[in-house]
């Protein structure tokens, strides 16, 4: 421990001194009271930040379907707590939960989703490349049999396998061109074909 931490250790021993002192003669009477009003208010604070902590859990127990069919050739999704859209599709037969990304170009799969879905990522040729906010990865093509957003299915989808460490698929801009129209609006993704 370095000079200054221990001269703020030092500092805060004696406030909490100082203000523990003044405390015990303030509600010299009431402390029993008092003790109680600070043990309750903790706990709230304390339940208040694990909710918050675990929110994105929460959330997928309390709200499940985030991707609602509601016509012929319309799909849409909400708003998460996080800000982001998440869309549940079946690639494959296989349900695959994506971020729609329209800052992507492709269809970016996982390699934890990659291999979930039959591929195997270490035979794949990561002979592309593109540049992300988090560096460059490189970039396996792929085709998806079958891709299903709610009762739309599109078959023959070309994607990409990212090489890199991402937890999460990306629905990109490559998806979002088969739809006609892509609006939101107070929370509500709206596709439409």
């Amino acid at each position: 421990m370095g000079e200054q931490q221990v001269a703020n250790l030092v500092y805060l021993v004696l406030l909490l001194i100082v203000l523990g002192g003044s405390f015990l003669s303030l509600y010299r009477g009431r402390l029993s009271r008092t003790v109680a009003f600070v043990v309750v208010w903790g706990l709230l604070f304390a339940a208040l930040i694990v909710g918050y902590d675990q929110r994105g859990s929460l959330e997928a127990a309390l709200l499940p379907e985030r991707t609602v069919q509601t016509g012929s050739g319309t799909v849409e999704i909400r708003r998460r707590f996080d800000g982001h859209f998440y869309a549940d599709l079946t690639i494959n037969g296989t349900p695959v939960e994506f971020i729609v990304d329209t800052g992507a170009s492709s269809i970016v799969i996982s390699q934890r989703d990659a291999q979930r879905i039959g591929f195997d990522t270490a035979a794949l040729d990561y002979s592309s490349s593109a540049r992300t906010a988090n560096g460059t990865v490189r970039l396996a093509s792929i085709r998806l049999d079958e891709m299903t957003l709610g009762e739309l299915t599109d078959r023959d989808v070309r994607a990409v396998v990212n090489s890199g460490d991402i937890e999460t698929s990306l629905l990109g801009l490559d998806y979002l061109d088969r739809f006609e129209r892509v609006s939101i609006e107070n929370g509500v993704m709206v596709l439409e074909r």
